[in-house]
């Protein structure tokens, strides 16, 4: 037995309907979401011309004398040392324990009881530590003991 399904043209107008109102609101909501991200946009922009005029005012004049250079670069003394990690630390610790011969990163990473490998690099590139060997680790020479001149 065959159905045939027919719509009627009233149903057919009626689901249209429905589909354009639908578009015209997403219509009218991409519309709206524009316009506020060209508020944002000008406001960001306002701000950037903002802060980069207070940047300029905040800059010495050129040229300044050596007498205003001292009176506004802090000393050595009154400059805050940043502090290791504690994790850095540990290390040090370590190695220090370990005197020359160093410590693999095997040994460290069992006593860190982590993978260490970036921290490591990263101390190594610091000159925290040297690698005294391929993958061991020691202190470097304290200032004036290595023998360079």
């Amino acid at each position: 037995m065959e159905t045939n399904t027919t719509i009627d043209l009233q149903t057919v107008n009626s689901l249209l309907r429905e589909l354009l109102e639908t578009l015209y609101g997403q219509v009218e909501d991409s519309r709206h979401r524009e316009e506020l991200a060209g508020r944002r946009e000008e406001f960001y922009r306002r701000q950037i011309v903002d802060l980069q005029e207070q940047l300029a005012a905040l800059r010495p004049s050129p040229g300044p004398t050596p007498a205003v250079l001292q009176a506004t670069t802090p000393t050595p003394a009154l400059v805050p040392r940043p502090t290791r990690p504690p994790l850095h630390e540990l290390i040090l610790t370590a190695l220090e324990s370990a005197g020359p011969a160093g410590m693999t990163r095997l040994e460290l990473e069992a006593m860190a009881g982590k993978p260490l490998a970036g921290v490591l690099d990263g101390m190594a590139r610091r000159r925290y530590v040297i690698r005294a060997k391929p993958g061991v680790y020691a202190l470097p020479d304290p200032p004036g003991l290595s023998g360079d001149r």
